[in-house]
């Protein structure tokens, strides 16, 4: 009876050593960052509302205690750069519909979700994998216009 008793909490040890906290993140964004890792963001907007996503990403950054830097771009040079991590978070105007979310994590839109789901709106957009890290990103939809 001993070795059965010994035999399931080894089973138990093995299963146990396999948990990793759900969800989770497979590149570890959130876990880099909250070690004092400095956000990169990428914005994709045009010139005239590049002064507005610029104060998404401000406080964004802000509400997650977390130093930023930022570049800008059009999605396609910035979405690849998410997908090979060097960069954490992109801002920018997605619809709900984009082609882009099969590849990529869209948040809830930042103010009002259009019904149609065809329209861009402003969205996070965080890589595929990072469950965590998109939770924590899409907290913030409420309040990034908020503290504008």
């Amino acid at each position: 009876m001993a070795f059965m008793g010994r035999a399931i909490l080894i089973l138990l040890l093995v299963a146990m050593a396999g948990c990793r906290p759900v969800p989770a993140d497979l590149a570890g964004t959130e876990q880099r960052l909250s070690n004092g890792g400095t956000l990169r963001i990428g914005i994709v907007a045009s010139l005239s509302e590049r002064s507005y996503a610029d104060a998404i990403a401000k406080s964004s950054a802000a509400a997650l205690g977390m130093a930023y830097r930022s570049e800008s771009g059009v999605a396609e040079d910035i979405l690849p750069a998410l997908d090979e991590g060097s960069i954490d978070l992109v801002i920018g105007r997605f619809a709900k519909r984009s082609p882009w979310a099969a590849d990529v994590l869209l948040s809830r839109a930042i103010g009002e979700e259009p019904v149609s789901g065809e329209e861009p709106v402003w969205r996070f957009v965080t890589r595929n994998g990072e469950n965590r890290w998109a939770m924590t990103i899409d907290r913030l939809t409420g309040d990034a216009v908020a503290g504008q």
